[in-house]
């Protein structure tokens, strides 16, 4: 088995995330089957004894991400395909579409249906892109020509016209029981829901259509398309490669030749990526349901670590490294300098800490209210230092008031100055909608003038996967939170109005974009109602901007604390 080169630990990070099968009020059940990882281990045996200490159970089969750089063949999830098998080939589909639909006009469905038979079989071996209209068109007369001869095979024949397009409404100058027949196929397809496909090419693909339309998020984003058969056609290196798909109403996956390292860096930040990783692990490795984890580092956190996804939690597999010092920080004592990532910060403090303790009860005082283990909990008494003539109560400022009146003044313009808040609400992210919890928090610099930091951590755009068939479908949500950092303006006042403008950024878990990361801008505009005779406040906010390429608007309520 190829091992992975070993990276020195100080430039590698690993990650790993894992998704557990759950049902409703089930435990989560943690297990290993297949594990992949990125080089981010020292081999394979330390991979797998990772994965053994988490799930007490040792994985079947370790591999590196380079396996994935196939498949050699294409692989499908949930579709049926039928590819062109030779190259490409000149084919004058106007001219053969005009002589089948004189042989259907003239009463000659049998010759009508060799020679439809024919140009079908061809059609993903056209050497150039293939309207929907001329798809949509060859399906009728098909349907047309079966219904003559009293064939029940009609309907499905007028169903795939409508799979092409829509709203096709037939063609002049056809008996009324063809186009009579394309309506009732209409209203029995009208309840099924639309599928949607993910399209994996392979290296050197330059473009991606599917029934004539160009699209360039096949792979991440998907294309919504209705229940049926569709032409796909990949530009590769100046050659159009095509293949007929046929769809349901639920998500499916194609991955082409090659694809895999695309897979793999997408990392299943994407719902393509999701049914993408799966499709390659069960169908390339025959891993079980739910049973294979993968393991990567560099910081890179995944969407989901089982495959495929079942709609359950994620559980992130936090660091051993990161979670001692974050237990040595909760745990520090005040004469204890644990953390060897701030020595010089604990140096540089050591000196102005001296002075405040010139008051024996005021410091030990302040080391008992400010002391995690930063020394930086003694920044309160500096900013109360910058009023002039107010040194004595300084420290009783950053402890607690002991009912002077100069330091409830001055508490009461702390009110007006930092305000924190918190809700819940609604997001959309073209195309996805999610439910939202907002966290803002906001210091006003001058005047109105302020500044503002805002979180926003969201769930939902629930997707179905796919499942065996006869069996009903998994969905499951979605995670992303976008950051923002801007300014704005906003009255002092008991109903205080306010606008922002803020630069956002996002990491791109759910494909809204093909890049990794997304950044963009958002106005911010809402009011704040301060209640009487407490700092707490309730909030309405709206906000409308661009995420990546994509609209993103947001509407939410929540209530907040002045300081």
């Amino acid at each position: 088995m190829t091992r992975p080169t070993h990276l020195p630990h100080r430039r590698t990070r690993l990650i790993a995330l894992v998704a557990g099968l759950v049902l409703a009020g089930a435990p989560t059940a943690l297990r290993a089957d297949i594990v992949l990882h990125d080089g981010g281990v020292n081999k394979d045996r330390d991979a797998a004894n990772r994965v053994k200490t988490r799930t007490q159970e040792a994985p079947r089969l370790v591999l590196p991400s380079a396996v994935l750089a196939g498949p050699t063949q294409i692989l499908s999830g949930e579709t049926n395909i039928e590819r062109c098998e030779g190259g490409s080939m000149p084919l004058d589909v106007t001219n053969k579409l005009t002589l089948i639909e004189d042989k259907v006009l003239n009463f000659e469905p049998d010759s009508a249906l060799q020679t439809l038979s024919v140009v079908s079989t061809l059609l993903p071996c056209s050497d150039s892109i293939i309207a929907a209209e001329q798809l949509a068109k060859l399906s009728f007369l098909r349907g047309a020509a079966l219904s003559d001869l009293g064939k029940d095979e009609a309907a499905a024949a007028m169903s795939e016209a409508l799979a092409f397009v829509p709203d096709y409404s037939g063609e002049k100058g056809f008996p009324r029981t063809h186009s009579q027949l394309l309506e009732t196929t209409r209203e029995r397809m009208s309840s099924l829901p639309d599928g949607r496909v993910f399209l994996w090419p392979g290296p050197g693909t330059e473009q991606v259509h599917v029934d004539g339309t160009l699209y360039d998020q096949a792979h991440s984003v998907g294309i919504s398309l209705r229940p049926g058969l569709h032409l796909v056609q990949l530009l590769v290196e100046d050659t159009i490669q095509g293949l007929w798909v046929m769809i349901g109403s639920r998500f499916s996956a194609i991955v082409f030749p090659g694809a895999g390292r695309a897979v793999w860096a997408d990392g299943g930040r994407s719902p393509g990526g999701e049914l993408a990783m799966r499709l390659m692990l069960e169908e390339g490795f025959h891993g079980r349901e739910g049973d294979i984890h993968t393991l990567q580092y560099r910081g890179r956190s995944v969407s989901g670590a089982t495959w495929p996804v079942d709609g359950g939690p994620r559980v992130a597999w936090e660091p051993e490294k990161r979670r001692r010092m974050a237990k040595s920080r909760r745990t520090a004592k005040p004469s204890q300098e644990p953390s060897e990532a701030q020595p010089s910060a604990t140096g540089d403090e050591s000196l102005p800490s001296a002075k405040p303790e010139q008051s024996a009860p005021e410091a030990t005082a302040s080391m008992d209210t400010s002391e995690d283990g930063d020394p930086q909990g003694t920044v309160a008494e500096g900013a109360t230092v910058d009023d002039p003539g107010e040194p004595s109560p300084s420290p009783s400022d950053t402890e607690a008031s002991t009912g002077s009146k100069p330091t409830e003044i001055k508490a009461m313009e702390r009110v007006r100055r930092f305000r924190l808040s918190v809700g819940g609400g609604y997001q959309f992210a073209e195309p996805f909608s999610y439910g939202l919890l907002a966290l803002d928090f906001s210091v006003r610099v001058v005047g109105p003038v302020q500044v503002v930091a805002s979180l926003r951590p969201s769930l939902g755009g629930v997707y179905e996967y796919p499942v065996p068939s006869g069996v009903e479908p998994i969905s499951g949500p979605v995670g992303f939170m976008p950051i923002g950092v801007g300014a704005g303006v906003a009255m002092d006042a008991k109903v205080s109005p306010y606008v922002r403008a803020l630069f956002q950024f996002a990491y791109n878990r759910d494909g809204l974009s093909a890049t990794e990361y997304l950044v963009g801008a958002v106005v911010q505009g809402g009011a704040e109602f301060l209640l009487p005779n407490v700092p707490i406040f309730l909030s309405i906010q709206g906000e409308a901007g661009i995420l990546g390429t994509r609209f993103n608007g947001r509407a939410w309520l929540g209530i907040g604390v002045a300081f």
